[in-house]
């Protein structure tokens, strides 16, 4: 018997769950389920916009990046992290862009390098890109936005 795909979903999410403690392992999963949507507007839009409208690889990476960002941002403040280190949500939001245009240079110079050098189809070098992207972006954003501060622990 096929799980239907409301219990498969709730399947989904209960292991995607942030854990009750907020625990390391517990984020990293919830922020992987978050990035991989986040991936999907990424993607889509990078293919959409270069293959159907016309526009240059690298403009259509900047745009969907910016729309994983967001995505990102938004799953990552609502349902992946437990602790919030900044008071100012408009300082957090500022930080999590700047950590987002960093991971977007790396993804830049990866799919550049392998689409201009190694010669891969753009899409290739986007996925090739993605690990170490995701890797950057949640250790960095995790340590800087996300942790509460040795100092007002316990």
């Amino acid at each position: 018997m096929r799980p239907r795909p409301d219990n498969l979903w709730h399947g989904l999410c209960l292991i995607a769950r942030r854990q009750p403690d907020g625990s390391p392992f517990g984020e990293f999963v919830s922020y992987a389920a978050a990035s991989a949507l986040a991936l999907a507007g990424d993607f889509g839009t990078l293919v959409l916009l270069t293959e159907l409208v016309g526009v240059h690889y690298l403009l259509s990476a900047a745009i969907g990046f910016s729309i994983g960002i967001l995505i990102t941002y938004v799953l990552s403040v609502r349902w992946v992290f437990s602790t919030r280190r900044l008071a100012n949500v408009w300082a957090e939001r500022a930080i999590f862009v700047l950590i987002g245009i960093a991971g977007l240079v790396i993804n830049h110079i990866v799919m550049l390098g392998l689409t201009e050098f190694a010669l891969l189809p753009y899409a290739i070098s986007k996925l090739a890109s993605v690990g170490l992207v995701f890797t950057f972006n949640f250790s960095v954003r995790k340590t800087v936005l996300f942790t509460v501060p040795a100092a007002s622990k316990g």
